[in-house]
């Protein structure tokens, strides 16, 4: 993960043991966002079911202000990245289109490729948009995200910190 930004103080990056999870708490003007990117296995012939179980506990790990990048090598009404939201408790960002294409076919038919490179998102980020940028010489495109973080809600600490208004106006009567 690379950011322009600063990680949070006292926070570490980390990534799982394969290289398949890399996580960072970055500092948006004192918002820590947890940010993600995630690179799963095929469904098949290898065992992406097993290695979204491995990842599970840092899916769950994800902060409550989160935003992730995953090329999860399934389209986004599969199982797998169904599951993938639900360990995280995120929510999945609306594709933009085909992300993948085989490399040996031209680029005009990436309308038939796979959208197969997803984003997903939770707590206070609010994503504006997500669109495919022009390829790099990889089989997947680039995904651009605009997002902001919602302002803060202070919440009252406790009950008499709130007040209830009532107006009446006395003397006048209705006629």
């Amino acid at each position: 993960l690379l950011s322009r930004r600063p990680f949070a103080a006292g926070t570490q990056p980390r990534c799982d043991r394969r290289g398949a999870i890399a996580i960072a708490t970055v500092d948006f003007g004192g918002t820590d966002v947890d940010v993600a990117a995630v690179h799963l296995t095929w469904p098949w012939p290898r065992n992406q079911s097993q290695q979204i179980g491995g990842l599970s506990g840092e899916f769950a790990s994800l902060g409550e202000t989160s935003i992730m990048a995953c090329d999860c090598n399934a389209v986004p009404w599969s199982a797998a990245v169904r599951r993938v939201a639900d360990l995280g408790k995120l929510t999945v960002v609306p594709s933009p289109g085909p992300t993948w294409l085989y490399i040996e076919l031209p680029d005009f038919l990436r309308f038939a490729g796979l959208p197969i490179d997803q984003v997903f998102s939770k707590g206070a980020v609010l994503i504006h948009s997500v669109s495919r940028l022009e390829g790099t010489g990889s089989d997947h495109l680039p995904l651009m995200v605009e997002f902001s973080l919602r302002p803060e809600q202070k919440k009252p600490v406790d009950e008499d910190e709130t007040a209830t208004a009532s107006v009446t106006q006395h003397g006048r009567t209705r006629g």
